[in-house]
């Protein structure tokens, strides 16, 4: 064999047996996430006084009405 033809023998073994081993992949975080509605835990109607004005009564209805629509299921 020529010497050009064992070069290019050696050279087509050695790139032949070239491999890399995989990289490990580092595990898979799973995260879930619950949400609890806790709003309404705290919230209570408010009752007026007679010493409130009316505009002050007319807030008190809304936020008692606001209460009753958003934690009726409650």
């Amino acid at each position: 064999m020529s010497t050009r033809a064992m070069t290019i023998c050696c050279a087509l073994a050695i790139a032949g047996c070239a491999t890399t081993a995989p990289t490990p992949q580092p595990p898979q975080t799973v995260t879930v996430t619950k949400v609890v509605d806790t709003a309404c835990d705290w919230v209570k109607p408010i009752t007026a006084s007679k010493a409130d004005t009316d505009e002050t009564k007319r807030q008190i209805l809304a936020h008692d009405l606001a209460v009753a629509k958003n934690c009726a299921a409650r």
